[in-house]
């Protein structure tokens, strides 16, 4: 199994460089990315689409592993990280549906220190290009300002990151991810 380091502004200065030097590849770079709340682009959702929030992990995990590359063996572990993440925050799961019910996307959103911290925000194959993820990143926005934060961030791929431009979000920094 490949093992994945993430190096990035939290990392020791020269940890990418090193590990290449023991041996690691580069396989992707993932901008750190940040809006203040006040400042981000609201949109509505897509005719059609409710947000909300979802407590059925073995629904919502395997949703957003498909999109997310976890394998389907991983998924039960995944379901296990789930439900034992609280950190020092607030954790709150969103889930897009379309009319007939059908799960569109996800987004977990960790409300701590003042910051909202987006992660698995995915659209499934499905019903990419209608708006969805925008949907449920700008949700999470709103979720957060109601509770008083001011700051939200993410990491995200490169296949999001024109989206988060949209919205209003910034590069603030960047990881690399290396493989041995």
């Amino acid at each position: 199994m490949p093992r994945i380091w993430w190096a990035g502004p939290d990392s020791d200065a020269g940890t990418a460089d090193a590990l290449v030097s023991l041996g690691a590849v580069r396989v992707a770079r993932m901008p750190i990315m940040t809006v203040a709340i006040d400042r981000a682009a609201y949109a509505p959702s897509p005719d059609g689409l409710h947000v909300a929030e979802a407590t059925d992990l073995a629904e919502f995990v395997p949703a957003y592993a498909r999109v997310s590359g976890i394998s389907p063996d991983g998924v039960a572990a995944a379901i296990e990280r789930e439900k034992a993440f609280s950190a020092d925050g607030t954790v709150i799961r969103l889930a897009g549906r379309t009319a007939d019910g059908a799960l569109a996307g996800t987004t977990v959103a960790w409300l701590s220190h003042g910051l909202l911290t987006l992660y698995f925000v995915g659209t499934q194959p499905e019903h990419r290009r209608r708006g969805v993820a925008t949907a449920l990143t700008t949700a999470a926005l709103r979720l957060a300002r109601e509770r008083g934060v001011r700051t939200a961030a993410l990491t995200s791929t490169p296949a999001g990151e024109s989206l988060y431009h949209r919205i209003g979000f910034r590069t603030a920094g960047a990881f690399e991810l290396l493989s041995f």
